[in-house]
């Protein structure tokens, strides 16, 4: 069977039976699972190459792709952590782009240590220590430690450690 298949069947298990299950079942077969790891319903890892640490807590319908979590991780519900920002060819004109399967480029996404990120958001860039990502944010490049990001495409408004507030552009 198939990682992905297997997360994806675990993932409908439903309450405190469902989020023991997924643990369990992560602990054997992830490169690296941490202490005090939650994955609610509908989360799925989409490899088994993924690295989460300790006291992180994953939302439901949240799908984790290509990434190494690090710990007092706050992901929200419904979330797509992607593997980089290109998964699939589009360079090619002579056939339509739904017909060009070549994988371009898998990329692992960094979470830092002690980061939140909002529900409903997609990352594509690797987020560092102490960030703050808000509802809805789509990530594409990498901030600062410790930034609160918030926008499509995201960008930097505060910063946690410095206390200053960023331009608005």
């Amino acid at each position: 069977m198939r990682f992905i298949t297997m997360s994806e069947a675990v993932s409908l298990i439903p309450g405190l039976l469902g989020t023991k299950i997924r643990y369990i079942l992560y602990k054997k077969y992830l490169k690296s699972l941490g202490k005090d790891v939650t994955f609610q319903f509908g989360s799925v890892l989409a490899y088994r190459d993924i690295e989460i640490g300790s006291n992180v807590s994953i939302g439901q319908r949240t799908r984790i792709g290509y990434s190494k979590i690090g710990n007092d991780v706050r992901i929200g519900h419904g979330v797509i952590v992607l593997s980089g920002p290109l998964h699939f060819g589009f360079f090619r004109r002579d056939i339509p782009m739904c017909d060009q399967q070549e994988f371009v480029r898998r990329q692992k996404i960094e979470i830092g240590d002690d980061v939140f990120i909002g529900t409903a958001s997609i990352i594509m860039a690797d987020i560092p220590k102490g960030c703050v990502v808000s509802a809805g944010s789509v990530v594409k490049k990498k901030f600062n430690e410790y930034d609160i990001i918030e926008g499509n495409p995201a960008k930097p408004i505060y910063n946690r450690l410095t206390r200053k507030k960023y331009q608005e552009v």
